[in-house]
């Protein structure tokens, strides 16, 4: 028995060297294939997160904006918190992924020349990504990618509104119990940014840029005078419109800013007395000042208010000045403009008003409860803009326009001179160049990139 066990294992086959070649080939290939899909997924997932990460902080600068006026001058780094007195509008900073070993130390980055604008980025990992941008360089630095305000157009705003709700809605894990209650009433943000009332957003159209609009009421008064500040920006514009009574009989002698004279662009007054007036000025001063606007006589009511603006031409700023009058519950003037314009009135009525969606109100101010009105809204430009807005019930308004025309942004072509002939060189030989490493601060990939509002 033993002696037969002994011839069946003798003559037993095992694996030949061919035979192992040909699987260890195959595990390789399967092993490849695996590690590459494996790579790609983790590079989109990590990509994912930044995204979201970046949506969740652009969340919380418009709330942070919403409540100061003004974007932060950094942010906290990892884990850190944003906060402002005793109000927290991020517990928590979102990191990169991939920790502090990648791009910027693991920080997203975060830039706002002034406060008035932000420019965020993530660098992504996956290179082909459609949302990714790059800064143009031979590697990527996020510092070099310029500010560019949104085109904001009505259809697109409106969509826009359920990403920033849902942006909004992320954010309850970052919250405090204090911030999740007030949560509802800071909405109000969202509002005015996608086409309704409340709070000023900055930017209306690419080309002019908008700062921020004040104004001041005053009754039985022959004069009227409040601060406002203009925005440092380059080719400025101040605009001032003014609403009030007794226009049949008494109208606007001057407006200055600081020492500065406005010059009158259209007035309306309609059969009651209700009249409207926009005043503009070149290039007013880069800083704060009081406006002042004179009557020929004293006036029952007065309501006055001012925007500032940059980005504007500066030799014709704006377009003519179109008028309205009447008696009804839905005030509107056609104004003609252009595409990449934007349009402001100004109204004067005698009971309350609200503006019409898409319109951005400016201003809205009475000087008595449910006396005179006066106020003022802007709309991007198109061949013909409508100002439109309603009134509860028929009454008498006057309402005026005119649109803000951008500074041309056409470089001059050079005159080309014709240069000296060129000796022939020796060649030299060509030393062989060596791979210059990234900077610290760089990204090897594209950045998904948010901006402001």
């Amino acid at each position: 028995m033993i002696y037969k066990l002994k011839n069946i294992l003798k003559f037993k086959r095992g694996f030949t060297l061919i035979e192992l070649l040909i699987v260890i080939v195959i595990i390789g290939v399967l092993a490849t294939i695996f590690m590459a899909n494996y790579l790609g997924v983790r590079q989109r997932a990590n990509d994912s997160r930044r995204k979201a990460d970046l949506r969740q902080i652009q969340a919380a600068l418009e709330l942070y904006n919403y409540d100061l006026g003004i974007y932060p001058a950094s942010l906290p780094g990892c884990s850190g918190s944003l906060t402002s007195g005793s109000t927290i509008y991020m517990k928590n900073m979102p990191c990169d992924p991939k920790g502090a070993t990648y791009y910027n130390n693991g920080n997203y980055y975060y830039t706002a020349p002034g406060g008035t604008n932000y420019t965020l980025c993530a660098c992504l990992e996956n290179v082909n990504d459609s949302q990714g941008v790059s800064s143009g360089a031979g590697y990527n630095t996020c510092s070099t990618i310029a500010y560019s305000p949104p085109v904001i157009s009505p259809l697109s705003s409106r969509l826009g509104l359920f990403p920033e709700l849902a942006n909004l809605i992320q954010r309850f894990g970052n919250l405090g119990k204090k911030e999740v209650s007030g949560l509802f009433t800071k909405l109000a943000v969202l509002i005015p940014k996608f086409g309704g009332r409340g709070h000023t957003p900055r930017q209306e159209v690419a080309g002019a840029t908008f700062d921020s609009p004040t104004s001041a009421t005053g009754t039985s008064v022959a004069s009227l005078s409040w601060s406002h500040t203009t925005g440092s920006g380059t080719n400025r514009l101040l605009l001032v419109g003014i609403s009030f009574y007794n226009g049949s009989t008494i109208s606007v002698s001057s407006v200055t800013y600081g020492v500065a004279p406005l010059a009158r662009r259209g007035t309306v007054v309609d059969l009651l007395g209700y009249r409207s007036e926009i005043w503009y000025l070149v290039a007013p001063a880069a800083s704060g000042g009081n406006i002042v606007v004179t009557m020929s006589a004293s006036t029952a009511y007065l309501i006055a208010g001012a925007t500032s603006w940059s980005g504007v031409d500066q030799t014709t700023p704006l377009g003519a000045f179109a008028s309205a009058i009447g008696t009804s519950t839905t005030p509107s003037v056609n104004v003609t403009s252009a595409t990449g314009e934007v349009v402001q009135d100004n109204i004067a009525a005698s009971n309350t008003v609200t503006v019409v969606v898409p319109q951005t109100q400016q201003w809205l101010t009475s000087t008595i409860l449910g006396g005179p009105i006066g106020g003022a809204s802007t709309k991007p430009g198109a061949a013909t803009v409508q100002m439109s807005w309603t009134i509860a019930a028929s009454n008498s308004w006057a309402i005026g326009g005119v649109s803000i025309k951008p500074a041309s942004t056409t470089t001059p072509i050079p005159t080309l001179t014709p240069p000296p002939p060129t000796p022939t060189p020796t060649p030299t030989p060509t030393p062989t160049p060596t791979p210059t490493p990234l900077p610290a601060n760089a990204c090897a990939g594209k950045f998904f990139v948010l901006q402001s509002q």
